[in-house]
């Protein structure tokens, strides 16, 4: 099999250089030995001494002896060590392989009965279909009596849509927002959030009072931008509101945080602030009209950066 050459070849190699490393040490030993016994032999020249070299040289060489064998032996023990765990793992490889093929047959087998059976099943359970039904001649309606139909609904639409309470207090929050605007000042700060004709110049307007906002105070200091409300017709009991928000993202007033007793068109109020939320800015404002509070969230565009309002009816 191709994996059991590779890994015998690959079991050949890594024994390779312990026979190396063998061969090698055996070659150092002899050449050690006959270090030692030439300097036998120098020392029994100057001792005159032909009995002590014999037996110092023959010491050394039954030392170089043993120790061979000895090299030789875990050669051999090695060798043999390896050889087994070749065979094993060429014996695992082989019952795996086996086990493999079983389960591919056994899964081809059950996928094959599976298919079998449905589509027994469903030869045994398609029905005839029954043929379509003549569909019934349609008779003549008259212009008129359509005409008056269409009308009728379209009628009962609008009543079910918007009464006309309700079109009206829409379009009086649209011209609400029409008077009352909310726009950025013109500063370094700001020229990157709107059109330059959506910007407010400080420095046209007649009057103004400041205010910075808490939150912004605290977090951000000097960075907050600021925003300009303005106003065509004089609002009463004007309130700048911290809003939050339920589960639902339905608004409520959390607190205020500025009141004017009137916003008129003489004098804007300036809001040092920044926009912090995602979805929401968690800022709003009030003001009463005709004896109704009416509430407006201030809002952030996605497509151009301007500000707008947009009303509410917090919890």
């Amino acid at each position: 099999m191709p994996m059991s050459s590779i890994i015998s070849s690959l079991f050949e190699l890594l024994l390779l250089p312990f026979r190396l490393l063998f061969s090698l040490l055996s070659l150092i030993f002899s050449l050690i030995f006959g270090a030692f016994g030439i300097v036998g032999s120098i020392i029994s020249f100057f001792c005159h001494s032909q009995h002590s070299f014999d037996a110092l040289f023959a010491h050394l060489c039954a030392l170089a002896v043993a120790s061979t064998e000895e090299i030789a032996t875990r050669g051999t023990i090695w060798h043999d060590k390896a050889s087994i765990v070749i065979e094993r793992s060429l014996h695992r490889e082989s019952t795996y392989t086996e086990r493999v093929i079983s389960m591919k047959k056994k899964t081809i087998l059950v996928i094959a009965l599976l298919c079998l059976i449905s589509l027994v099943f469903a030869a045994c359970t398609e029905a005839p279909s029954a043929p379509p039904a003549p569909s019934p001649e349609l008779e003549p309606v008259e212009a008129a009596s359509l005409e008056e139909t269409e009308e009728a609904e379209y009628a009962d639409s609008e009543e079910c849509l918007l009464p006309d309470a309700a079109l009206q207090e829409f379009d009086r929050a649209e011209e609400l927002m029409n008077h009352i605007q909310v726009r950025f000042a013109a500063d370094e700060t700001t020229q990157y959030f709107a059109e330059a004709n959506e910007l407010v110049d400080l420095d046209m307007l007649a009057a103004y009072r400041t205010f910075t906002d808490p939150d912004t105070a605290l977090l951000y200091e000097q960075a907050g931008q600021r925003i300009v409300f303005t106003t065509d017709i004089p609002v009463s009991d004007f309130q700048f509101l911290a809003l939050g928000y339920d589960d639902d993202f339905s608004p409520f007033v959390e607190g205020v945080l500025y009141s004017l007793d009137e916003l008129t068109p003489e004098e804007a109020l300036v809001v040092v602030w920044i926009h912090t939320g995602c979805f929401t800015s968690g800022r709003g404002i009030s003001f009463v009209e005709d004896d109704v509070t009416r509430y407006f969230e201030i809002m952030l565009s996605n497509m151009d950066g301007r500000l707008f309002l947009t009303e509410i009816e917090p919890q």
